[in-house]
Order: C-alpha cells, then sequence, then structure tokens
C-alpha cells in the first residue's frame, strides 16, 4: 500500500513505472538519474497537491500488485 510517507526512492524501487504516473501530475522524482530525498507527501504539498487524492489514485493503479 502506497502511503504518503513514502520515500520516492521507495516508489521507484517497489512500483514499476509509478515515476510515469506522477510526472503527469507535476511530481518529479528523479533529478541527474538519482531519486529525489524526499516522501510523496512532501512532494505533493510542494506542488500544492492533495496527497490524500495523490494515494489514493496511485493505490487504485496498484491495487492487484503483491505489495
Amino acid at each position: 500500500m502506497i502511503k504518503a510517507s513514502d520515500t520516492v526512492e521507495e516508489l521507484l524501487e517497489n512500483y514499476p513505472g509509478i515515476n510515469r504516473l506522477l510526472m503527469k501530475k507535476g511530481i518529479f522524482c528523479l533529478q541527474c538519474g538519482e531519486p529525489v530525498w524526499a516522501t510523496l507527501g512532501e512532494l505533493a504539498k510542494e506542488k500544492g497537491l492533495d496527497e490524500d487524492k495523490i494515494t489514493a489514485e496511485l493505490n487504485e493503479h496498484y491495487k492487484d500488485s503483491s505489495e
């Protein structure tokens, strides 16, 4: 289950394609090929987005994964 407290590094390691999904929302997870050192919640707030809505959407997208 994806949580706002998950780090970008954890998300990139555990959820294939999540970078592409977050980029569509204006959340960029990589800089110079390295993960951004922040949590999903921190990045959402930085962009003025609702972290609960984003985590719900991501969890819906990945609901059939083994995570």
